[in-house]
């Protein structure tokens, strides 16, 4: 994914809260500069009454407590008797979401090494303008003897679904407690690693031009160095011509951190779409979220510097995976004087010289009606 250096600050400080002013449980998402109110509202045939400033809810025999915790705001429910075996919660947003479910792992997935924990099957990655702002994880119960269980959980149109297991509401000690929780991340859920391989990324459209400043990407586990960089499209939805490219990061072995690590890269970049690319010396590791429209190209080739331009050709691809990976830029301004078209020579010694045209990108106002998407497991809330 390209992003501003404005908007890379902003992701840093993503923040959620409760906004109780509404009488009614609601998240507040601060994400990509953007303030995402996303309402999880529980179905009840009467209206929730708050108590406790609007942290608690009473609706008939059922109690709802909000509790923000690190990186997460948890909607408890608390039934005192005669639970339900499902509950349906009402999805509201003032900006268009889309929420791609993250299926169990395949066999294949899971010979590739693919980690997906168990909170994560049957949850749902949520998206803005192709940036990931949140979570919903699976849901799971309790009863008054600490029994617990995981919930199915679905998404259709603006309407969440919960369901219990039967046979286990059955044998449940009342209260029982039903947990739904939405995280606030960019950090993609699931976990999988690389090796004896270049792995690109993609592909992202530049909507202006810019002057590429690094690029970041989330390790789950420390690892050894390699190249970072990025490709251009071929117009064949594969790598082609090279961009830009790091030097070898780090220059100690293993000294990689757990976390996001910011690979410095300078270039130039056009309006065009780019895939950014990983070339471990090694072997690596990254997060993603399983997610339409974006895919990973991989080929099996020896690490070398500098990497190979074109890209390698006949790369296979892995589809719908949206890596925590992301390249950061600096906009360049369009020139004033009306039908210029200036063009520049690139000084950066590892940037591959190129004239480059300076255009406008025209940008997609955002939309607030509630729609569902024609792909297969991702729904698109307005």
């Amino acid at each position: 994914m390209l992003i501003s250096n404005k908007l890379l600050e902003q992701r840093r400080w993503a923040t959620h809260a409760i906004d109780s002013s509404i009488g009614k449980p609601k998240s507040i998402i601060n994400a990509w500069g953007i303030n995402i109110g996303l309402t999880m509202e529980l179905s009840q045939t009467e209206p929730p009454k708050s108590i406790d400033n609007g942290k608690r809810f009473v609706c008939g025999n059922t109690l709802i407590e909000l509790e923000e915790q690190t990186g997460r705001l948890k909607e408890r429910i608390i039934v005192e008797r005669g639970a339900k075996p499902q509950y349906v919660f009402t999805l509201e947003s003032s900006k268009q979401l889309e929420f791609s479910y993250q299926d169990a792992l395949t066999e294949d997935e899971i010979k590739e090494g693919v980690k997906r924990p168990e909170e994560i099957v049957g949850s749902y990655a949520v998206f803005h303008n192709r940036r990931k702002v949140a979570h919903i994880y699976r849901p799971w119960v309790k009863d008054d003897k600490g029994d617990t269980a995981y919930c199915d959980m679905r998404i259709s149109g603006n309407k969440l679904f919960v369901e219990l297991d039967r046979n286990w509401l059955k044998r449940a000690k009342y209260p029982i407690v039903i947990d739904p929780t939405i995280g606030y991340t960019d950090i993609g859920a699931s976990a999988a690693g690389f090796q004896n391989a270049m792995y690109c990324f993609g592909y992202y459209p530049m909507l202006e031009s810019g002057s590429l400043q690094s690029i970041h990407h989330y390790v789950s586990s420390r690892f050894g160095g390699g190249i970072w960089g990025m490709y251009s499209d071929d117009g064949s939805n594969h790598p082609g011509n090279l961009s830009a490219y790091s030097d070898p990061y780090p220059t100690v072995y293993d000294q990689m951190l757990t976390g996001w690590n910011t690979i410095p890269c300078s270039g130039d970049l056009t309006i065009d779409n780019y895939w950014l690319f990983c070339f471990p010396a090694v072997w690596t590791s990254a997060r993603y979220d399983s997610y339409g429209g974006v895919a990973l190209r991989y080929k099996n080739i020896v690490f070398q510097d500098p990497p190979p331009d074109p890209a390698p050709a006949g790369m296979g691809i892995v589809n719908n995976r949206a890596y925590s990976v992301y390249a950061t830029y600096e906009e360049i301004a369009p020139p004033e004087e009306a039908g210029l078209l200036p063009y520049g020579i690139s000084t950066n010694p590892r940037l591959k010289s190129s004239r480059f045209i300076i255009l406008e990108a025209t940008r997609q106002p955002s939309l607030i009606d509630i729609q569902t998407t024609n792909k297969p497991n991702r729904i698109t809330l307005f």
